[in-house]
């Protein structure tokens, strides 16, 4: 009686971890595909990947050493590839959109837009954006407003350090 229970303890406890395991070895498998599609990427432009996330149907990565940037998002229409030269970038911000809606009597305000703008050195270029959020695209804002304000802090310190060792003087890390 004793062994019977401890099977079928063994047996339950097995059924319910199984369902965590499988969803996290296919998020590995995902963030690994993802990673070596990224890496591809930045070979095609001559570069490698120092820091990288993922995050739902995107993936944003930097080179550090050749001072790129690269972006990859997967759409209903299609995936988006684009890379941004920082040499040529005078700042970057995060940049949230947002509408009004109704509700009764009550007013909300709803994103529909969560990007990272590239500001470029030169006034007669345009702007590059990286679309992190969508309303058409994206069914809810997950975490993609901290992931654009992480990556604008990352991306203008990279762009402040080879801007100060272009000039010869290279800042003491903290």
């Amino acid at each position: 009686m004793d062994t019977g229970s401890t099977i079928i303890g063994a047996i339950i406890l097995l059924a319910c971890i199984a369902p965590f395991f499988l969803i996290y070895v296919s998020r590995k498998r995902k963030e690994s595909l993802k990673l070596q599609i990224i890496k591809g990427f930045a070979q095609q432009n001559n570069c490698e990947i120092d820091d990288f996330e993922f995050d739902g149907d995107y993936t944003i990565a930097i080179d550090k050493n050749q001072n790129y940037i690269f972006f990859i998002k997967e759409t209903k229409n299609g995936v988006i590839n684009q890379f941004v030269d920082l040499s040529e970038i005078h700042f970057c911000r995060s940049v949230v959109s947002t509408r009004k809606v109704q509700n009764g009597n009550k007013y909300y305000d709803v994103i529909n837009r969560a990007e990272l703008c590239f500001v470029p050195k030169d006034k007669f270029r345009s702007e590059v954006r990286f679309n992190l959020f969508t309303d058409d695209e994206d069914m809810q804002i997950d975490n993609e407003l901290q992931v654009a304000e992480k990556w604008s802090q990352i991306i203008n310190n990279q762009i402040e350090v080879k801007a100060h060792s272009a000039r010869g003087f290279i800042p003491p890390s903290c």
